[in-house]
């Protein structure tokens, strides 16, 4: 905080700027937007809320946005915007309905940068908007209706932001559409749109009843033997796995963590190298969600160490990697897999196999020494004394 502005505020600068975000050229208006944001960041929440401090900035901002201009000067004033919100919160609450249709608006922008700060704008907003239904309606209404698969990218980022922001006060009819849709976008040919829907089905699963997460669960995320359709099982494992990262205590809540062991262990064990990879994600995200490892799990790990496909070979290193409190067995079956791939000719794998080693000797890997056998641990502290040099001279 600037403590210039706290002693006499802001008015004085405001008058400069908001001059030139009216009346100025394209340049102008992006660099008075810029500075802006750079007064927003050092003044209090108390000197932006002091006065009429907040309508003299968001006022021009908001009518600047609603011109024709570049998509630089947007994207100068969205950040602005963003800023304002985040730093005065309900003090905003008179702009919302506008703020609310401007982000609607540049979500449907042709230029990518509006679009992400639009994204970053409504994320934020819908935090302080007392009816949510509104924005739920709207984005799904476009999802639905946006050939453009660029587009429906960026709608459902939005969705995804929004679900996390507010989707607990959605109503049970909009959350009912909208699973649906989600449901059905897994079948659609454009691979963004599918993981983009599949981000947000796990996501709207924070928002469901007991009833309505079991329901979901049993007839569509866990159900792996009704389809051939990989790209489907691709969508439905990384649905399992953004729902594992939102809401796995719910999950074990109505009983379902056995049958979201047994779906991973399926998606794992797929033939198609994306659901196998998305599976692997989904077995270290349930081990560090539950703390647990179940010897089902071990077992697809070490059967993915002699998978055919380099990215899985890559993804069961760093897998195993990601796993945060190894157990003695998990680290039995593992290890001597992982040097054997430090080894390999692929440098891909013999990277991630090398660095998973490397972070768990630093993370303490020398307490565990003594699970192993004579050979293993011959074999472990020539690697490490390997890396080790490596990383010296890196230094």
């Amino acid at each position: 905080e600037l403590h210039g502005f706290a002693l006499k505020g802001i008015t004085p600068v405001l008058t400069v700027l908001k001059e030139g975000l009216l009346s100025g050229s394209q340049d102008d208006k992006e660099e008075g937007a810029r500075a802006l944001i750079l007064v927003i960041r050092l003044s209090s929440a108390k000197t932006l809320t002091s006065g009429r401090v907040v309508m003299t900035i968001a006022g021009p901002l908001i009518r600047v946005l609603g011109d024709r201009y570049g998509w630089n000067v947007k994207v100068a004033v969205l950040e602005a915007l963003v800023a304002l919100v985040k730093k005065v919160g309900i003090a905003a609450k008179g702009f919302i309905p506008q703020l609310q249709t401007s982000y609607l608006k540049a979500l449907g922008d042709p230029n990518l940068p509006v679009r992400n700060q639009a994204v970053i704008g409504i994320t934020e907003l819908v935090l302080l908007s007392p009816r949510v239904d509104p924005v739920f309606n709207d984005l799904h209404n476009n999802i639905k209706k946006n050939e453009d698969s660029v587009m429906r990218n960026t709608l459902l980022q939005a969705l995804s932001g929004v679900l996390k922001s507010a989707g607990e006060r959605m109503s049970d009819k909009y959350k009912g559409d909208l699973q649906d849709t989600l449901v059905a976008l897994q079948h659609t040919a454009h691979e963004g749109n599918r993981l983009e829907a599949a981000k947000c089905l796990g996501t709207l699963c924070t928002c469901l009843s007991d009833d309505q997460l079991v329901s979901l669960f049993e007839t569509n995320l866990l159900d792996t033997s009704s389809t051939s359709d990989w790209g489907v099982l691709q969508a439905k494992s990384r649905a399992l796995l953004s729902a594992l990262n939102c809401e796995s205590e719910h999950i074990s809540s109505v009983g379902l963590q056995d049958h979201v062991e047994r779906a991973i262990a399926a998606f794992v064990s797929s033939d198609r190298i994306p659901v196998c990879v998305n599976g692997l994600e989904c077995v270290s995200e349930f081990i560090n969600q539950y703390n647990c490892i179940p010897s089902s799990l071990i077992a697809v790990i070490v059967e993915s160490f002699s998978h055919t496909s380099v990215d899985v070979r890559q993804a069961v290193c760093e897998c195993c990697n990601r796993v945060s409190k190894p157990t003695d067995i998990f680290l039995k079956a593992v290890i001597p897999l992982l040097l054997s791939c430090s080894q390999d000719k692929n440098t891909a794998i013999k990277a991630a196999a090398e660095k998973c080693l490397m972070d768990r000797f630093e993370s303490g890997m020398k307490e565990y020494m003594s699970i192993f056998d004579a050979a293993t641990t011959r074999r472990l502290e020539e690697c490490f004394a390997r890396l080790r040099t490596r990383k010296t001279k890196n230094i």
